[in-house]
């Protein structure tokens, strides 16, 4: 990673202190309270005392008084946090209300009447902490770290997310961290919308690939807040704001010794007769996993200076169905009784969290992460096994330093600046990069064998400045505030390959295609962006209206390339080059109304408009230095090559070298090459918006209590694609010099699964020359939005009378392009998504008596859908080979994924301050065997199996807490 940005972080967070802009960081890890008093008749007390204490404040307590409108405001306590609010003032009877759970991003409104008496007498309410939010309007759930710590899931911050009411991830569920160290899209409201994942304060999203690479675990956060929708203008991306933050120190010392353990014994199997008739001996079996982790906290000076420090260390060694390690006895990679491989994952992970108050207006916070990544198959598939998989070692940073001040009773600043990032590296695995095994590609069953192609170094990483100033006047709350940013995004392969620096594509057996890579390449590609935008919270008699506008600016370039020559490239050095610069304004409007003026119902609305950034990785389409892939037609000769390892008996198959050196752009064999220069900088790119209608009616049931309703409906619009095509039809980007014009040959083909006719358009062989070769990235036709709407329900009981609850489903209605751009006649078939998608939630905690515990998970979504293809290939068609649509999307859908996990445990107290917990947990109690991916390429695999849930398996753990 070049970090040729850091000289300017300390300058940027002074900046950043004078200027005070915001991206509205100061939620995370933060809650408000307020409130108006008033007397027994109804008039505004001015001049009553209210103060707030609590174990969360570094200080004794704080204090503020009622202004002559009765009103009183604490922003921005330390949350989660258990908070006493007293009430004082002369002639009246002192109020106290204490138990009040005060949880990031909320604001509680307290208004209390004060009765007269006697200073020294003291009224005290317990157990009254509101449940609704009367003024924010986006849809708020936040995971506490007890939640998080004794709910049945895995331990890594994705794998609890879908306990937040509208989230839920792509891909097949964990069961007892069987995803340990695993990276899953994000989906909102049933939406694939670009997410914001905040650590610290700090934005560690990957841009684009709707996740993050930066694994983090959960034994060491305090809460992690979850807002899937009606974000405002302090938030960038149309998708989830998740707002994660780490356990802090505290007065007294606090600390906790963790380990739990999973055996082979532990799980049963869960193949069922359907999946032994197809040849299925084992689905996803465990063959070990433990964790262990640590924790302490406390005073290095009291009510001055904390320090909080955690480190664990997770570790699983598991079959991966359909993840084999080399070809059955009849020679088959594919077929479901190939020896299975296993994949050996481990996370280390540390922190350190510090906390300083020099007085009672300012505070300074430095936390700092770290893990360690090893993976031995990258990617596990049923289509890459493992001597095709890369190695991979990857080392993960986050750090940040931040400052609170308040600079008045009206004012509040805080600035952050830091750095969130990983940087990948990946190896071929020990034997496989040899000379004589070349990189191989079956298209009719997309199995790959042979070395994985350019074992490379991936860095990724964001340094960010960001700062918050709010000002409180009257019934105003008013925000200012903008983010900085400086990210940087390449994938390297740094050496050439043994084996050769090519793919060799063959079509049942037969060769096709042979792809040439241009080794090695050394790109850096830069991203730099800002944002600045103002909010509004505005009281009105019992509406509360929440105005906000954005304005963002992204610019993405490549600095002077200096390229290193290889077997199919010339070295070359190439200037600097700016690419592309999105600017715009968004606003965002949203309103509360409390129905019957008792805070008990609430009626919400919202609409916002999102934009989108290009991403770190926008450059590296254009970069000189950056992957070209250049293919040819290859009809033969298949050169053995004798390389006689039985794992590897059906690639001994390589080029010839006099077919190699006739290869060049001006052979007849040329088709395309991609990336590069070969790519079109379009300046007239336009950003993709996204337009957000929300409304919803908030209802507390009984204390502690609450229901919602709501309704959410996305239009994004201006989509664009950021790959060229390539034998993947569903790529949008189009080849500008070939237009659809040109497609007027017609091929006809054989349907191999029903044997109907099939018509392919190709061009003629004058349009086949290298100089039509230039691909563009355009946007979809803004008539052809993505559209999704969603209906959803959620239940949120806070703990009482031992017991608490999460629980939410909601219905989405997807209209959404699969390929809204049809370069080729051959890409008008079943272009969209039409299909209906549900998906339910609950989690539980059941308190029992003599330390007796039980937690509870529930899962459940619609079969995943999906539509069959065919890829079709001859020398006939000069594009290359084409993969078709052949049905309509959904035509296929697999069954309900529905996932049960409990736990128990029981808690000991040793002595006042020590105790010991014991914990029994069972994943996927019912043992579903669910298909959670299937192949519905047309040729041998069509149909089978690649992904089950894993089976039922049990969890004992030890706990100690000091």
């Amino acid at each position: 990673m070049r970090r040729a940005c850091s000289h300017l972080l300390i300058p940027a967070l002074a900046a950043l202190a004078a200027f005070a802009p915001a991206r509205g960081y100061s939620q995370v890890g933060s809650g408000s309270i307020v409130g108006h008093v008033t007397g027994s008749v109804g008039a505004a007390l001015a001049g009553i005392t209210v103060s707030v204490t609590s174990p969360a404040l570094q200080m004794t307590s704080v204090q503020t008084a009622t202004d002559d409108r009765g009103t009183y405001r604490f922003l921005h306590l330390p949350a989660p946090g258990v908070y006493t609010v007293t009430l004082e003032g002369k002639g009246y009877l002192t109020q106290s209300r204490v138990g009040l759970q005060l949880q990031a991003g909320f604001e509680m409104r307290l208004d209390v009447v004060m009765h007269r008496g006697s200073l020294s007498e003291t009224v005290t309410v317990s157990g009254a902490t509101p449940v609704l939010d009367p003024v924010d309007t986006s849809t708020n759930t936040v995971l506490q770290s007890q939640e998080m710590e004794d709910a049945p899931l895995g331990a890594g911050l994705q794998e609890v997310l879908p306990m937040a009411a509208g989230l839920s991830l792509v891909g097949t569920p964990d069961v007892g961290d069987s995803n340990l160290a695993n990276r899953a899209e994000t989906v909102t409201d049933g939406a694939l919308l670009e997410p914001t994942i905040d650590v610290e304060g700090i934005d560690v999203t990957t841009n684009h690939d709707l996740d993050t690479a930066v694994y983090v675990d959960t034994y060491g956060l305090a809460e992690v807040q979850v807002s899937a929708s009606g974000n405002n203008a302090n938030v960038g991306f149309p998708g989830a704001w998740v707002a994660a933050q780490l356990k802090s120190g505290a007065n007294r010392f606090h600390g906790s010794v963790a380990g739990s353990y999973e055996s082979p014994d532990f799980q049963s199997s869960n193949v069922t007769p359907a999946l032994a008739a197809q040849g299925v001996t084992v689905s996803n079996p465990l063959r070990s996993y433990y964790d262990v982790a640590g924790d302490l906290g406390g005073r290095i000076v009291p009510k001055k200076l904390w320090f909080y420090t955690g480190a664990s260390r997770q570790a699983i060694r598991q079959g991966l169905f359909g993840f084999v390690s080399g070809p059955n006895a009849s020679g088959c990679w594919t077929c479901l009784d190939a020896p299975q491989a296993s994949v050996d994952t481990s996370l280390w992970e540390s922190n350190l969290k510090l906390s300083w108050q020099p007085d009672s207006a300012t505070r300074l916070v430095a936390a700092w992460i770290h893990s360690e990544k090893f993976l031995n198959a990258f990617p596990a598939s049923s289509t890459v096994p493992l001597p095709s998989s890369l190695i991979e070692h990857q080392g993960i940073e986050v750090w940040k330093l931040e400052i609170d001040k308040t600079l008045s009773h009206r004012m509040f600043l805080e600035a952050v600046g830091g750095f969130g990032g990983y940087d990948a590296h990946y190896r071929t695995q020990p034997g496989s990069d040899v000379r004589g095994h070349p990189s191989s590609e079956e298209l009719t069953t997309d199995l790959f064998t042979g070395p994985a192609p350019g074992p490379s170094n991936r860095p990724q990483g964001r340094y960010e400045t960001h700062g918050d100033i709010s000002y409180s006047r009257g019934s105003h709350l008013v925000r200012l505030g903008g983010d900085f940013t400086w990210e940087e995004g390449a994938t390297r392969v740094t050496q050439n390959e043994a084996g050769g620096d090519y793919l060799l594509l063959f079509d049942q057996g037969q060769p096709s295609e042979i792809q040439l890579f241009n080794y090695p390449v050394t790109p850096v590609n830069l991203l730099h962006s800002q944002a600045l935008f103002a909010t509004d919270s505005w009281k009105l008699a019992r509406v509360a209206l929440n105005l906000g506008v954005r304005w963002e600016r992204y610019r993405s370039f490549y600095p002077a390339e200096n390229k290193p020559g290889g077997p199919f490239s010339s070295a070359s050095v190439f200037p600097s080059r700016s690419l592309l610069t999105w600017e715009d304004v968004v606003p965002r409007i949203g309103a509360a109304w409390d129905w019957f003026g008792d805070g008990r119902t609430l009626l919400k609305g919202s609409f916002g408009i999102f934009g989108d950034t290009m991403g770190d990785l926008w450059a590296n389409l254009f970069n000189p230095d950056a992957q070209v892939t250049t293919s040819y037609t290859w009809n033969g000769p298949c050169v053995a090559t004798g390389f006689d390892n039985v794992s590897w008996n059906n690639t001994s198959c390589d080029v010839s070298p006099a077919t190699l050196a006739g290869l060049n752009p001006a052979s007849p064999a040329f088709i395309s090459a991609v990336g590069g220069l070969n790519e079109l900088n379009n300046p007239d790119l336009r950003e993709d918006k996204t337009w957000e209608y929300a409304g919803r009616l908030e209802r507390q049931l009984v204390p502690d209590t609450s229901l919602s309703i709501g309704y959410l409906a996305h239009r994004v619009y201006d989509l664009y694609s950021s790959q060229e095509p390539t034998t993947d039809s569903t790529a949008d980007g189009i080849q500008i010099l070939r237009p659809y014009s040109v497609y007027t040959i017609p091929g006809m083909f054989t349907d191999s699964l029903t044997g109907s006719r099939v018509t392919i358009y190709t061009f003629a062989p004058a349009w086949a020359a290298p100089r039509f070769n230039e691909f563009e990235i355009v946007n979809a036709p803004h008539g052809r939005p993505d559209t999704f709407q969603t209906v959803s329900i959620a239940v949120n009981k806070r703990y009482s009378k031992r017991w608490n609850l999460l629980g939410s489903f909601w219905l989405t209605k997807n209209h959404e392009w699969i390929q809204a751009i049809q370069p080729t006649p051959n890409d008008i078939q079943f272009p969209v998504d039409n299909t209906w998608n549900w998906e339910a939630r609950a989690s539980a905690w059941w308190f029992l008596p003599w330390g007796l515990q039980l937690n509870g998970f529930y899962r459940a979504e619609s079969g995943v859908p999906g539509q069959r293809t065919e890829t079709f290939s001859s020398p006939l068609l000069l594009q290359g080979p084409v993969k078709l649509r052949m049905q309509p999307f959904g035509a296929q859908r697999g069954p309900v994924v529905a996932l049960t996990n409990l736990r128990a445990e029981k808690v000991t107290g040793l002595t006042d301050t020590v105790s010991l917990d014991v914990s029994a947990a069972l994943y996927n109690v019912f043992n579903t065997s669910a298909a959670t991916s299937t192949s519905y390429l047309t040729g041998p695999t069509y149909r089978q199996t690649t992904g089950i849930v894993s089976p039922r398996v049990g969890r004992v753990g030890l706990e100690l807490h000091f």
